[in-house]
């Protein structure tokens, strides 16, 4: 019963955030388009339609790349970039050490992105959730009968949109801003509900790394 450190990061920046101001539209919402890496995410199996429903409806779409999408997938981000950037309604955000294009988006949309945990939980707005095979480091994870939160958490904090049929994503980005309000209580109850010690999981984590660290030391 720790806590998730990168949550509060999220949260402690946002209300420091709050204070500037942002950036206005003439129509449409700002989206953005942060997808995890690998060769199942969103980046390797084609964003280009994605995107591209998003820009004809109207939306301000920014495309953030996970740090390891860099080096894994160098030449599709290029080609995105390439497709993309001279449309006025188009960004890319390369700097995933500030969190202005997170703050400043009424959609997230990701696929096992922890990102989108740290976004629908701590900014309470909504995520849509492309459907695309989960990136598993452990294939022995069906052992343990706890259903993995990332799991969970799909419902409550957005939709999930099939990967073929990224055309609806525009639609869901109109259905889930009509009804954020809902998605921000679904949002504070999960939280409440999952999230152990928010706002000191650094010295709790401290002081559990200290407590084991002591005990091995007493079985050694």
């Amino acid at each position: 019963q720790h806590g998730y450190a990168p949550l509060e990061t999220v949260m402690r920046g946002f209300n420091s955030y709050l204070g500037s101001s942002p950036r206005l539209l003439e129509r449409g919402c700002r989206v953005l388009v942060a997808p995890s890496w690998g060769s199942e995410g969103i980046i390797d199996k084609g964003a280009a339609p994605l995107i591209e429903a998003l820009l004809n409806a109207g939306h301000h779409v920014i495309l953030r790349t996970h740090p390891q999408s860099i080096k894994t997938s160098f030449v599709k981000i290029h080609e995105l970039k390439k497709i993309f950037m001279p449309h006025p309604n188009f960004e890319f955000d390369h700097d995933t050490s500030i969190f202005e294009s997170l703050y400043d988006a009424d959609v997230l949309v990701s696929d096992w992105s922890g990102i989108a945990l740290e976004y629908g939980l701590g900014l309470e707005r909504p995520v849509i959730f492309i459907d695309v095979p989960r990136k598993v480091h452990n294939s022995r994870y069906t052992e343990v009968k706890n259903i993995p939160f990332e799991v969970v958490a799909r419902e409550q904090l957005g939709v999930v949109l099939s990967a073929d049929k990224l055309d609806k994503a525009p639609d869901l980005v109109t259905l889930l801003t009509e009804n954020k309000n809902r998605f921000a209580k679904q949002a504070r109850i999960l939280r409440h509900k999952h999230v152990f010690n928010l706002g000191k999981s650094a010295k709790i984590g401290a002081t559990l790394i200290k407590q084991i660290a002591e005990k091995q030391k007493n079985i050694d």
